[in-house]
């Protein structure tokens, strides 16, 4: 089955993957995001593939125990949140300093990422083949559809490639379907669209607090 977030979501770990390829062997240790090494933005990077990150601290991700719960008419069984209301979520703890460090898996060595984001991405890919985007899956906020956990990973792989090709020098970039469900995702955190002065990368990255701009509403997410 596929549906535009599923392809955002598998398009831009592709490109993640060819962007990790270009990574020399010495680039465990340079600087990724914050303060963190690229070698942890690539296993920060692996895991909003497959969505480990996202899932109760309890429990597991889509990729191990796809469906939790079932589709929303049965059983009275009903989404507690959408891909909006997740982000609301995690930026009132980040807000409230009471945000997760997040357990990311190691990537190995530089040589060893692509690997890493190819088995993520062929793992998820297999899942996403027969899962049904309206039922319903646990995340560590609250229960949501498939679909809108789908676009949650999307946004975070799109970001977190745009970091990477950052940290390589080799220029921020988005697929196209990736970039605009990150676009719009961020427009519906932002309450309206982007700026007419923003182009699509410079939206995202802004937004994210990646890049500054005067404007009292972003960053919109961190």
């Amino acid at each position: 089955m596929s549906w535009p977030e599923r392809d955002a979501l598998l398009d831009e770990a592709a490109a993640a993957e060819a962007s990790a390829g270009q990574a020399p062997p010495e680039a465990t240790d340079w600087p990724g995001l914050g303060t963190w090494s690229l070698a942890r933005l690539v296993g920060h990077l692996v895991a909003a593939v497959t969505g480990h990150g996202l899932a109760p601290a309890h429990g597991s991700d889509l990729t191990s125990e796809p469906l939790v719960g079932a589709a929303p008419d049965a059983a009275g069984a009903s989404a507690e949140i959408d891909r909006v209301g997740f982000y609301r979520r995690h930026m009132a703890l980040v807000e409230a300093g009471e945000a997760h460090e997040p357990d990311d898996p190691d990537p190995g060595p530089p040589e060893q990422w692509p690997v890493a984001l190819a088995d993520a991405r062929a793992q998820v890919a297999s899942t996403l083949a027969t899962a049904d985007p309206a039922a319903l899956v646990e995340t560590r906020y609250g229960s949501m559809t498939v679909g809108e956990q789908v676009a949650v990973r999307a946004l975070e792989v799109t970001v977190h490639h745009m970091d990477l090709r950052a940290a390589l020098a080799l220029g921020p970039e988005a697929t196209p379907l990736a970039g605009r469900v990150a676009q719009d995702l961020l427009e519906q955190l932002l309450e309206g669209p982007r700026p007419r002065n923003l182009g699509r990368t410079r939206f995202v990255r802004a937004a994210t607090g990646r890049v500054t701009f005067r404007d009292p509403r972003f960053p919109v997410l961190r």
